[in-house]
Formats: structure tokens, sequence, C-alpha cells
């Protein structure tokens, strides 16, 4: 008796904890299922949120895209005028330059011409005094040097005291068509020496190609009394005319 008892007890207090049991297995699974619930709720929130970013970064996404369209094609508007306003500025240049090079390459024909004419006209000069030194006579020439040399001589070279020589001006050079006779030298010397008040070194050269008279060169003077000089002159003279 007392073993059924204890078998009844055992099963009360088994259908006990499996009628306990299930309730509180009921109950955890209605609050796993609210649980579930809510995160379901809360996910489709989380996606709505998601899809209204994605629009909403798609929007200014497009917007973007639009906004940089229209600024590339303003560029490129500018830039195609900024490039036609080059180019042509571009080819003012290149017109300005071309007619500078037009006018240098005018300016250096014209120089040119001038050059070739100036070469022609001495030449065509050197030319006459070459005739003229073969035109005259010998005897001629150097009478002529006699009385060139003399009258320079005779002169006392007054001339010099109306130019600007150097004080400290010694070197001398005579060049004469003939060799010139000592006591003409040493006239030549005291007369320099008189009108610059200074000693000098006197040095005779002889160049026929003077034809007649005599050139002194003093420091960086010139005083040119040869036939070759007048002939020259009066050539360039008759060219003039």
């Amino acid at each position: 008796m007392f073993i059924a008892q204890l078998i009844l007890f055992q099963v009360f207090i088994f259908a006990l904890l499996v009628v306990g049991l299930r309730y509180v297995i009921f109950k955890r699974v209605k609050l796993d299922k609210a649980h579930l619930q809510k995160l379901s709720e809360e996910y489709m929130e989380k996606e709505q949120a998601i899809k209204r970013e994605q629009q909403k970064l798609q929007q200014e996404y497009d917007s973007t895209r639009e906004k940089a369209k229209k600024e590339a094609l303003e560029i490129q508007v500018k830039a195609q005028s900024e490039a036609k306003e080059e180019a042509a500025k571009i080819i003012d240049r290149a017109e300005a330059e071309s007619e500078e090079v037009i006018k240098r390459a005018e300016n250096c024909a014209s120089e040119a011409k001038k050059d070739v004419e100036k070469n022609v006209e001495e030449k065509s000069i050197d030319k006459a005094c070459e005739l003229i030194r073969e035109i005259i006579p010998e005897k001629i020439k150097k009478q002529m040097h006699n009385d060139w040399t003399k009258e320079i001589i005779d002169s006392s070279f007054d001339v010099l005291s109306q130019m600007n020589i150097l004080e400290d001006t010694k070197d001398v050079v005579v060049i004469s068509a003939y060799k010139l006779a000592r006591e003409d030298l040493d006239a030549i010397k005291a007369g320099i020496k008189k009108q610059i008040k200074n000693d000098i070194e006197l040095k005779e050269e002889v160049d026929p190609g003077i034809m007649a008279g005599i050139t002194i060169k003093i420091g960086n003077l010139v005083l040119d009394g040869s036939l070759w000089y007048k002939a020259k002159k009066m050539a360039a003279e008759v060219k003039k005319e």
C-alpha cells in the first residue's frame, strides 16, 4: 500500500513537473516569440531607414552628377572660348612678328644695298686713283712730292695749334712717297715739336702707294698731304656731283 502511494506521489510530482515545465516552456516560447516579433519590427524599420537613406544618397548622387555634368559643360564652353581667344592672340602675335621680320628684312636689304653701293663707290674711287697713279709720269709725281712737302714744312704746322692733341703724345710717324732728306725730317720734327710743345720721337716710312706728298700721324691724329688722298677726295666729290 505504501509503495502504491509512493508511486502515486511520484506520478503526481512528475505530473506537476511536466505541467510546470510546460508552463515555463510556453511562457519562454511566448517571450521569445514576442522578442522575435520585436526584432522583426526593428529589422523592418532599419530596412526602411536603409532604403530611405539609399534613396537620399541616390538623389544626392544624381544631383551631384547633374551638377558635375553642368559644370563640366560650362568649363568646356569656357575652355573653347578661351582657346579661341588665345588662338586669336597667337595669330595676332604671329602677324606682328611676321611684320617685324619683314620690316627687319627690308631694313637689312636696304643696309646691304647701301653697303654694296658704298663698296662699289669706294672701289671705283680706288680704281680711279690707281688710274691717276699710272697716268701721271714719275717725274711729275716726284716734283709734286717735293713741292707739297716743302709747302707743309713752310706752313710750320700752324694747323696743329687748332687741334686737341694729348700732352703726352710722343710718337710721330711720317709716311712719304719718297725717302725724305735729313734736313726735311729735322724741319718736320722741329715744326711739330714747336706746336705741341713736347719732345717727340719721329719715325719715317716710305710708301710709294701714296704717289706724292707726305702723311703725318701724331698719336691718333692724321694729317694727310698725299696725292692719293687728294685724288680720292676729288674722285668722291665728282662721284657725288
